[in-house]
């Protein structure tokens, strides 16, 4: 059978992530953070930091964030992914910035002010404040009157979920960005609205064929892996007990082997649906990454 696989890998996936932002070109970095920031802080150019902590004491937790970088100017940069929603994920986020703010006075210097530091999450779910909007920066604010109190950290938040518009629709560079972490691997083609110098280098890169023969097998290997997790945590959740955990997963794993069985009879995508309880789309997703 002919090797195909997607057109575009998926820039949240580790090694799509790892490809397109820190396998040492910083061009497609560098634009997404300067279109986070804002006019007039402009970023000329970034070092990757350590991204590691293991914990001091045998109580403490390790430390491992997907990219921790910073500017000529000093300020600092934490991008995290996060594919499903997880409890006091806002509290892990300040945990997070306040160790790069309290590793500024590290060693009993005294070294003021304190540099920014920015906490960038892109994520596939909504924190409950943000309704429905896709985007919510966050600052120390004054109760008294609403205004910012101190710019040293900054939270940004994405939520994929609640973004919604078409591409012919994007305004911004930051609306192509977020269109594009939530639609990239779905594309056949690379949209008119989404043009120019870094967002071509992007799709340039994106672009599964091409990869390596050594790397097409090893994003698929990790695809297949997070297509059969999403498929457990569902039959884990429709069981609606924890305990069923991995119940759960024999139940993914031979739904999955019942679909190929089904697949190599002849059987239509819409009869497997109906045998197996999985989704017409997680079917196609699953016999195209098997190809």
């Amino acid at each position: 059978m002919k090797n195909i696989g997607p057109v575009y890998i998926d820039p949240l996936s580790d090694f799509g992530f790892k490809r397109l932002f820190t396998s040492g070109d910083k061009t497609l970095l560098i634009a997404f953070l300067n279109d986070i920031i804002g006019a007039g802080q402009t970023i000329e150019d970034i070092v990757s930091n350590q991204n590691e902590w293991v914990g001091t004491t045998e109580d403490e937790k390790s430390i491992l964030l997907d990219l921790v970088c910073t500017d000529k100017k000093g300020k600092q940069f934490i991008v995290e992914v996060q594919r499903k929603k997880q409890n006091y994920f806002k509290s892990r986020a300040l945990y997070y910035a306040s160790k790069l703010i309290s590793m500024q006075l590290a060693h009993g210097i005294d070294k003021y002010p304190l540099l920014p530091v920015y906490f960038i999450a892109i994520m596939e779910f909504k924190l409950e404040e943000m309704d429905d909007e896709w985007i919510d920066d966050v600052y120390l604010c004054s109760l008294r009157n609403g205004k910012i109190f101190d710019k040293t950290l900054r939270f940004t938040y994405f939520a994929l979920t609640n973004f919604r518009k078409p591409a012919d629709q994007l305004v911004s560079n930051l609306e192509r960005w977020i269109y594009l972490f939530k639609n990239l691997p779905y594309l056949q083609a690379q949209p008119e609205t989404i043009r120019g110098a870094v967002f071509d280098k992007l799709f340039k890169l994106a672009a599964f064929s091409k990869l390596s023969a050594e790397d097409q097998a090893m994003y698929k290997m990790e695809y297949d892996k997070e297509w059969m997790n999403k498929v457990y945590i569902k039959s884990v959740e429709e069981d609606g007990e924890k305990k069923g955990f991995e119940k759960g997963h024999n139940q993914a794993v031979q739904k999955i082997g019942d679909a190929f069985r089904l697949r190599k009879t002849g059987a239509t995508i819409s009869h497997i649906s109906s045998i197996t309880e999985l989704s017409v789309k997680e079917l196609e997703e699953l016999f195209k990454s098997a190809e």
